[in-house]
């Protein structure tokens, strides 16, 4: 358990330096990560005029996966009236699939 010291000491144990180097090494990086993602998501969009959003992107197979976009400040509230909050184009958000699978039940 790196949160107690060892009994010897702080600089005892089985290493020659802190016993908890590991632990804050650990706890450096899980923060250094949320920096740097909090950046990349907020920061750099803001300096440099877009927004990301999120768009579902349809593959050959049939699966689907999700497709971050770089939409500009100004063409935002087009976006935004277009899209659903699961970046879904409104007109493709109700297909005739799921229609007819309504239908059903």
């Amino acid at each position: 358990m790196p949160w107690y010291p060892p009994r010897s000491g702080i600089y005892g144990g089985d290493v020659s330096f802190f016993y908890a180097t590991y632990l804050l090494t650990g706890i450096g990086l899980v923060i250094a990560c949320g920096l740097y993602y909090w950046a990349w998501v907020s920061w750099v969009p803001l300096l440099r005029g877009y927004r990301l959003r999120q768009e579902i992107v349809f593959l050959e197979n049939g699966a689907q996966t999700n497709n971050l976009v770089k939409v500009p400040i100004d063409q935002l509230a087009t976006w935004d009236a277009e899209h659903d909050k699961s970046g879904r184009k409104l007109e493709e958000a109700i297909t005739p699939e799921i229609v007819n699978f309504t239908k059903v039940l």
